[in-house]
C-alpha cells in the first residue's frame, strides 16, 4: 500500500526544489551580466591574500587578544586601510569587566556612504582567543584573520564600483568586531563582548549614541541594517555553509545560485558547492550575529558546519589555510555585494 510513497515524496521534493530555484534565480543571482561578473572576478588580488606573504592577510596572523598591544596594532592597521580609501569611520570604544579583569574593547565601523539610509553590512571579528602562555600561541588564521582580510580586499577592489552607486539609498558598511572570543567560560556571558555592546548602543534613540560620529541620524542605526552578513572560520579548505535562518533563506539560495553561475563561467576553482541547499536549517551558532538577531536584524551567517578541524587549536595558523578557498571566497563575496547593491537599490 505504501510502496509508492517514498517515490512520490521524492518526486514532490525535486519539483518543489526546481520551482523554488527558478523563483530564487530571478533576483540577486541574476542582477549582473556575465561580462560584469568576469570583470569583478579579475579584481581579486591574489598575491595580497597569500597566507605566507600577502600584505592584506599577514598583518592579522598574530596573537591579538583584546586589551593587548597586538590587538591595538591590528585595529590601527584596519583603520589605516579604511581611512586611505576615504570611508567614514565610527569607533565604538568601551571597557568591560571580564574574567581577566577590566579590558578595553573597540569595534570599528567603516561606511562607504554614511548619508545613505539603508545598509548592507559585512562583518567579522578581529580579535583572537586568549590562552594561557603555557598552552602556546593561538593565531586564529581562520578565526578570523582570513574573514578580516577578505573584508579589506573587498573594500579596496569594489571602491570604484561603489563610487558609481553614490546616489543609491543603500550602501556598504563593514563592521570589525572586537572581543568575540571568550576568555575563560565559553558562555554568552563571557563571549561576543563587542557585538553585544554595539547592538545595544545602536538600538538607542538617535543622537544618544556613545559612538564617535558626526553623522546626524533620523533612525536608530540598528534599524538601518537591511541585511547583516557575518563571516567566520574561513580559509581552511572547502567549507559547507548551512541555511541557518528561515527569514534569510531566499538570500542564501540566491547566493548558492550566484556561486553556480561563477563556476559555469570558470571564475571559481573547481570543487563541491559551498552551500548546503538540501538539509534545511541547523539552528544558530553562538557568534557576533546573536545580539543583532535578538533585535530582529536579518542575518546571513557564513560559518561552516562542521567547523574546521583546527578550530580553537594551536594549529589554526597559516599552515591551515588553502589559497584557492580564500580566493574563491574573495570572488564570491565581491560578486554578492555588487549584485545585492544593484538589485536592492530601488
Amino acid at each position: 500500500m505504501y510502496g509508492w510513497l517514498p517515490f512520490v515524496v521524492s518526486i514532490f521534493l525535486v519539483l518543489t526544489w526546481t520551482l523554488l530555484s527558478l523563483c530564487w534565480a530571478d533576483g540577486l543571482s541574476t542582477a549582473l551580466d556575465d561580462n560584469l561578473l568576469i570583470d569583478l572576478a579579475q579584481l581579486t588580488q591574489h598575491q595580497r591574500l597569500d597566507p605566507l606573504e600577502g600584505d592584506l592577510l599577514t598583518p592579522f596572523l598574530i596573537k591579538r587578544v583584546p586589551g593587548t598591544m597586538n590587538n591595538t596594532r591590528v585595529q590601527e592597521y584596519i583603520l589605516g586601510k579604511m581611512k586611505a580609501l576615504g570611508w567614514h569611520i565610527d569607533l565604538d570604544a568601551f571597557s568591560d569587566d571580564t574574567p581577566l579583569g577590566r579590558i578595553d574593547f573597540r569595534n570599528i565601523i567603516a561606511t562607504k556612504n554614511p548619508q545613505a539610509p539603508r545598509r548592507l553590512v559585512l562583518s567579522a571579528h578581529f580579535d583572537s582567543k586568549y590562552y594561557p602562555p603555557e598552552k602556546g600561541v593561538f593565531i586564529g588564521a581562520t578565526d578570523s584573520a582570513v574573514p578580516c582580510a577578505l573584508l579589506l580586499e573587498l573594500a579596496e577592489t569594489l571602491d570604484k564600483f561603489l563610487d558609481e552607486q553614490a546616489d543609491s539609498p543603500i550602501t556598504l558598511q563593514l563592521i570589525f568586531f572586537d572581543g568575540e572570543e571568550s576568555f575563560m567560560n565559553e558562555s554568552r556571558e563571557d563571549f561576543i563582548w563587542g557585538s553585544k555592546h554595539l547592538a545595544k548602543v545602536w538600538e538607542e534613540v538617535p543622537g544618544q549614541s556613545t559612538i564617535s560620529s558626526n553623522i546626524t541620524r533620523s533612525v536608530a542605526p540598528i534599524r538601518q541594517i537591511e541585511l547583516m552578513v557575518l563571516l567566520d572560520l574561513l580559509g581552511a579548505g572547502s567549507p559547507s555553509f548551512p541555511d541557518y535562518f528561515p527569514n534569510t533563506s531566499k538570500m542564501f539560495h540566491q547566493l548558492a545560485q550566484l556561486e553556480s553561475r561563477l563556476k559555469k563561467l570558470f571564475l571559481l576553482s573547481p570543487g563541491p558547492s559551498y552551500f548546503d541547499t538540501v538539509n534545511g536549517y541547523r539552528g544558530s551558532v553562538l557568534d557576533d550575529h546573536v545580539p543583532f538577531i535578538d533585535r530582529d536584524v536579518p542575518v546571513l551567517h557564513l560559518i561552516p558546519s562542521p567547523f574546521p578541524k583546527v578550530w580553537h587549536t594551536m594549529d589554526d595558523n597559516e599552515e591551515a589555510l588553502v589559497t584557492d578557498a580564500i580566493l574563491n571566497f574573495s570572488v564570491l563575496m565581491r560578486a554578492f555585494v555588487a549584485s545585492y547593491l544593484k538589485h536592492h537599490r530601488a
